[in-house]
């Protein structure tokens, strides 16, 4: 299924934006109302990342396993902790969700997922992100 990921990321205390959109192929599984969206991604240098988003209504999870790991609980207008591993070690992840929402056409197998933040690294606050996937076509 064709997946297309906008991520925005402002870092404030450096002062610019990063946009990325990148097009991709990936599953949507449904159970017990909980939409798992997953696909795999390739970051030059680094290597292949096993990505699966898990939403149900306003919470999420993003997990990412392999070159980098993360695990981010997300709640909207809530403060969560996860945890972020990379090359260089493990650092905790502190985010509270503005936005978390699902839509889904089961029929057309299109949906929309949104997912806005603040985050935190070991205590720092790092910025803002975006996350907008489209899924099987929408645009």
């Amino acid at each position: 299924m064709k997946i297309v990921l906008d991520s925005k990321m402002v870092y404030e205390k450096e002062g610019h934006t990063e946009e990325t959109t990148i097009e991709i192929t990936g599953q949507v599984i449904i159970k017990n109302n909980v939409l798992f969206l997953r696909y795999d991604e390739t970051m030059d240098d680094i290597g292949t990342i096993n990505n699966t988003v898990k939403i149900k209504d306003d919470e999420a999870v993003i997990i990412r396993k392999g070159a980098v790991s993360m695990r981010q609980p997300l709640k909207k207008g809530s403060v969560t902790e996860g945890t972020y591993h990379h090359p260089y070690g493990k650092m905790l992840m502190t985010t509270k969700t503005k936005t978390c929402q699902c839509s889904w056409n089961e029929d057309k197998k299109q949906g929309l997922i949104k997912i806005d933040y603040e985050f935190a690294m070991q205590g720092q606050h790092v910025g803002l992100c975006q996350l907008i996937y489209k899924i099987g076509g929408i645009s």
